[in-house]
């Protein structure tokens, strides 16, 4: 870079770019993930994904990943957090009242690795209760 006289350059540490390629290359050490699940709820319960990585909460469902929903979206529910990129881990979806009572899905773990399948260093998962 040259930076003429009386000019000025800004660096960003720790910056991300909206274009990896920009970055100088196209490799994430994490990757966002977004999760979008289907699940019917009664008034007060909230859903959180829950799995074996710390990212998830290590299987603790007070620790998971709380999703979202609003009138206008309801029965989707919608959240995100960062995956090492490259990590197998299992996950679950639960359900949990005021009173903290807890609702696993059933059947068995789901199973996904942190990757960019998405491009642009994004992972998306659509998925429903079970």
């Amino acid at each position: 870079m040259t930076v003429p006289a009386d000019g000025a350059v800004a660096l960003h540490v720790g910056g991300v770019c909206d274009d990896p390629g920009e970055c100088g290359g196209d490799d994430c050490a994490t990757v966002p993930a977004e999760f979008h699940v289907r699940a019917e709820t009664y008034w007060g319960q909230e859903l959180y994904l829950v799995g074996s990585i710390p990212e998830l909460g290590s299987w603790n469902p007070a620790h998971g990943v709380r999703l979202s929903t609003d009138q206008g979206s309801y029965p989707w529910w919608t959240g995100s957090t960062r995956l090492p990129v490259g990590a197998l881990f299992e996950y679950k979806y639960v359900k949990i009242d005021g009173a903290g009572n807890v609702v696993w899905e059933t059947g068995g773990n789901r199973v996904a690795t942190g990757d960019d399948s998405g491009g642009g260093c994004t992972q998306v998962f659509t998925e429903y209760w079970r």
